[in-house]
């Protein structure tokens, strides 16, 4: 499909990103939800800081395993290596079990820069400590710039001979609604995902 659609390679990555980064904010609107009206814990700061900040990490997280997904060869490698490489220094080196501040060498500068580690600051301010985005504007330079790095790592590992023959908005709005509609006819990927974001998220 890559080689015959009339689209860059810029355009086809991110139209193909857009239907997980709208997965991934439902996602992040329903847990949020959850955790307010069903556990009860409190949004003491700002609700747009920790939006903010909530997009800024669906899109790293999204690009993550779109750049991955790059030098994969099939949709399964791809599918299993994103569920799997990613988890490991989010949970080890992010703070979410040690503080980033505890680790030292190697350790430390995966905690210093992947994005987890910047996310998780957002939220706990938010949710505990009152901030808004005066505070937390700082942690989100670092997540902006995975972004970018992440999509030009994508574009020079995606092999496609460059011929634009489209606009690019109407390209990426294009590949993103057949993602959508690719997703709806494969029932074992569907459940999958919502799997993903819902059970298998919530009775952790």
């Amino acid at each position: 499909n890559l080689y015959v659609t009339p689209v860059t390679r810029l355009e086809f990555l991110v139209g193909k990103q857009l239907p997980y980064v709208a997965m991934g904010m439902i996602n992040f609107l329903l847990m949020l939800v959850l955790a307010i009206v069903v556990f009860r814990v409190p949004l003491k700061g700002s609700f747009l800081a920790l939006t903010i900040g909530a997009f800024l990490y669906v899109v790293t997280s999204t690009g993550l395993g779109l750049f991955l997904s790059t030098f994969m060869r099939s949709q399964i490698a791809a599918v299993f290596g994103v569920a799997i490489a990613p988890m490991i220094p989010a949970i080890q080196f992010s703070g979410l079990i040690h503080p980033v501040s505890s680790l030292e060498g190697a350790a430390a500068w995966i905690g210093k820069l992947y994005p987890t580690s910047h996310f998780l600051v957002v939220s706990r301010g938010a949710f505990s400590k009152s901030l808004g985005l005066p505070d937390l504007w700082a942690y989100y330079l670092p997540l902006a710039a995975s972004i970018v790095v992440l999509t030009l790592l994508s574009v020079a590992c995606l092999k496609k001979q460059e011929d634009c023959a489209m606009r690019s908005l109407a390209n990426i709005f294009n590949l993103g609604i057949k993602e959508f509609r690719s997703l709806g006819r494969d029932y074992a990927m569907l459940a999958l995902i919502v799997w993903a974001f819902t059970l298998g998220v919530y009775s952790s």
